[in-house]
């Protein structure tokens, strides 16, 4: 009698997934009449923090939670915010335009504006702030400016501890431009990855190189000292196309995602050396978020004649699990762009943008459901 019971046992089988069940709210901002983009977000004590531009200004938005009602708004000079994140009771923002301190009332603490280069992301590793992004620079010397990757290591106060001018070997027959999209620590190696892309252009004709853009990844450690390079010319088999985001599960499994670029794009999964592990091309996004065992990409798909924001989820394999559109029920085309989503251990924040020039913030529940399923001795399913 107890045999049926030890196969049952040795045949149970259990199926966690974590999705998207639902939106908590939306809110739609006008600092402008303009055109009005909103990029990352980032939590802050009990608020959300959405960052871009109001008309051709830098914006930072203050959010409740909660409700997603709008605090409060700060708008500076010319430029525009890409990423925030927040340690204690600072704020930091960067983007084009500069790198900022603000408290809780959005208050200026500190900024540094005079910068040589565009900062598009920014982390934190418990001590140092490390931020990527591009500049323009004569690397070759003859007399044009290519754009090249800049990394930069800083204290809590803004001062420079370490930089890094990062740009690949090229034909020089061709202009160099690159760009660097996010950075993010992993947790099992404390490595920086950072990732993005690089084109040749023919400097007589203006033509593209055949292979380009390249999807690039670059691994550096604490000190800014390049440990691993990962690229994929537009004719490999892994490229992806220009890499939007970077996010890591527990084990330290990198996940990257790329929107379409002509017929490529997608995600790929990645060991903690860099050793790439699947790609699924199913679908592209511009933000992407690792959870509690599953993988969420923000991007956009066309339904009901409208280019719609969309939450893909996937599980740790790149299998897609399901989707969700955010903005089904506007009549408007929806973007995402650049910028880090955001988690509070409850919610998912993302922030985007329509043609109605608004910006658009969400607040998504994750909720987890357990499936098990347990058969019996004789094979039959049991509950």
């Amino acid at each position: 009698m107890r045999l049926p019971l030890l196969l049952a046992l040795t045949a149970l089988t259990l199926a966690l997934s974590v999705s998207a069940q639902s939106v908590n709210w939306v809110q739609y901002i006008n600092p402008t009449d303009r055109d009005d983009y909103a990029f990352g977000v980032c939590t802050f004590g009990d608020y959300l923090v959405v960052v871009g531009s109001a008309s051709s200004d830098k914006f930072v938005a203050l959010l409740n939670k909660n409700t997603g009602e709008v605090v409060k708004t700060w708008i500076g000079n010319f430029g525009q915010f890409t990423s925030c994140l927040s340690v204690s009771d600072r704020l930091y923002v960067v983007g084009a335009g500069g790198l900022y301190i603000f408290d809780e009332r959005l208050n200026v603490i500190k900024r540094v504006e005079e910068i040589e280069w565009r900062p598009e992301a920014i982390s934190f590793d418990g001590s140092y702030l490390y931020l990527a992004g591009w500049m323009w620079k004569d690397v070759d010397g003859d007399g044009r400016d290519e754009r090249i990757w800049r990394i930069e290591k800083r204290t809590l106060d803004l001062d420079l501890v370490a930089y890094r001018e990062y740009y690949r070997e090229w034909n020089k027959a061709y202009e160099y431009y690159s760009n660097a999209y996010d950075i993010a620590i992993n947790p099992a190696t404390g490595e920086l990855w950072v990732v993005g892309e690089w084109s040749l252009s023919n400097k007589t004709t203006g033509s593209w190189m055949p292979d380009s853009p390249h999807s690039l990844l670059v691994i550096f450690d604490k000190e800014l000292n390049v440990k691993k390079v990962v690229e994929y010319p537009r004719r490999h088999e892994n490229y992806l196309g220009i890499l939007r985001g970077v996010c890591f599960d527990e084990k330290g499994n990198a996940y990257v995602v790329e929107i379409f670029v002509l017929d490529r794009g997608g995600f790929a999964k990645f060991d903690k050396y860099g050793n790439v592990l699947a790609v699924n091309r199913g679908v592209g996004g511009w933000k992407i978020a690792c959870v509690g065992g599953r993988v969420y990409v923000f991007g956009s798909e066309s339904v009901g004649n409208y280019g719609r924001h969309v939450l893909y989820v996937l599980d740790e394999n790149l299998k897609l699990l399901g989707k969700l559109v955010l903005s089904k029920n506007v009549e408007a085309h929806s973007w995402f762009s650049s910028g880090k989503p955001a988690f509070d251990s409850r919610n998912l924040y993302v922030a985007g943008y329509d043609d109605a020039n608004r910006i658009i913030v969400y607040s998504i529940s994750l909720t987890a459901r357990v499936v098990v399923e347990v058969v019996d001795g004789f094979g039959q399913p049991r509950d």
